[in-house]
């Protein structure tokens, strides 16, 4: 996918869906609109060929058809029997379809923010003031290095899981409903302990379906940014997250189209240990820290177990960012803290699982690579 980013505080661009999902949008559509007896017009633009769509896509369509069928008859009667028209069914269905699914998931009861107060310490360091505007572009080309091809990262289940429905559920690429809860939590309290605000901009890496980065955009108001290597997450989130400013196909291995000191923020769950163990400690390096602005943080969720879906050979302690990978770095400080004591709970209830934070200082050195 293309996707141009105009990133400034006024305007929010959205990112055209790809030829072949705006076909099967105006195909549904058109098909929705002569069950439902109106016949109001559509205005799609007709892409200038056919395109193949794939059986696992095809399938979602007819799912997702079915579903606006029921929703329209539903929204179709008032409460007292009237028929409505056609019209006042589709804008109510609109409405209903512009929220995010897992907004009606509530947080655990045992969730909250027990932050170290020596973190508390490095995320306060946050340069304040007017922050000018960034532009930039989504990698034109949709590729993956040689480390993702080596199924060391991108495991054929996600895939699946893309083809097979998940975004249209509260799962996203996780494989149960049950882990949602945990990490509505931590998302929320990382967003409120780095103080995002209006007008951040936000990169969530590997972001899935885009669910949690949507309601992050919504709730604060910042810029939202989302990554990930499953170019069907990436179109579906361009089609159907409205609060996400746009999302790039991408491995995410390097941020080379990221200009330095540009994001106030990086967040990211569940993602990270899918890297080989260099290529996250480059990816840290190398990339994530140049691209923050001076005394902004990242955070990594949902790592150093091996119970959490990553490969054995990707998973990494956490002494290795502090004793090794970011020992005595010049541009950063970097912070793990254990998700159990931290939040009140984690996505499998591992007590092994941390979450990393790496925070640029406020007067960091100019990086080499821009």
């Amino acid at each position: 996918i293309e996707a141009g980013l105009s990133i400034s505080r006024g305007s929010v661009q959205r990112v055209v869906a790809p030829p072949s999902i705006r076909t099967l949008s105006m195909f549904a559509l058109l098909v929705l609109s002569g069950l439902a007896g109106g016949a109001s017009a559509v205005n799609v633009d007709r892409p200038a060929a056919e395109h193949a769509v794939d059986p696992g896509t095809a399938a979602l369509v007819r799912r997702e058809q079915l579903n606006r069928d029921k929703a329209l008859s539903a929204l179709s009667v008032s409460a007292r029997g009237e028929v409505q028209g056609a019209g006042a069914a589709e804008d109510r269905l609109e409405a209903v379809s512009d929220n995010n699914i897992i907004s009606a998931i509530g947080l655990p009861g045992e969730c909250s923010g027990q932050f170290p107060a020596r973190l508390k310490k490095f995320v306060s360091a946050r340069e304040p003031g007017h922050k000018r505007s960034v532009l930039f572009s989504c990698p034109r080309r949709s590729s993956a290095s040689v480390e993702f091809k080596q199924d060391l990262l991108l495991n054929d289940k996600f895939v699946h899981r893309a083809n097979g429905g998940h975004c249209h559920d509260s799962r996203g690429m996780w494989d149960s409903k049950t882990s949602i809860p945990a990490e509505r939590c931590k998302y929320s309290q990382v967003a409120k302990f780095l103080g995002l605000q209006a007008g951040d901009q936000v990169l969530d890496w590997g972001a899935g379906c885009g669910h949690e980065l949507d309601l992050l955009a919504k709730d604060f108001a910042v810029t939202a940014i989302g990554l990930d290597i499953v170019k069907e997450n990436a179109e579906w989130a361009n089609l159907y997250m409205k609060n996400i400013h746009s999302f790039c196909h991408s491995d995410g291995a390097k941020l080379e189209f990221i200009p330095s000191n540009s994001l106030d923020a990086v967040v990211s769950n569940g993602a990270l240990h899918h890297l080989p163990r260099e290529k996250q400690c480059s990816l840290m390096k190398d990339d994530v820290i140049r691209v923050l602005r001076p005394g902004a943080c990242a955070w990594f969720g949902f790592l150093g177990a091996e119970g959490n879906g990553a490969k054995e050979e990707t998973v990494v302690p956490a002494e290795f960012w502090t004793q090794e990978c970011l020992l005595r770095n010049e541009h950063a400080i970097a912070m793990w803290i254990n998700e159990e004591e931290t939040f009140g709970t984690n996505e499998k209830a591992l007590q092994d699982a941390y979450s990393l934070f790496v925070c640029k200082h406020r007067e960091s050195l100019p990086f080499s690579q821009v």
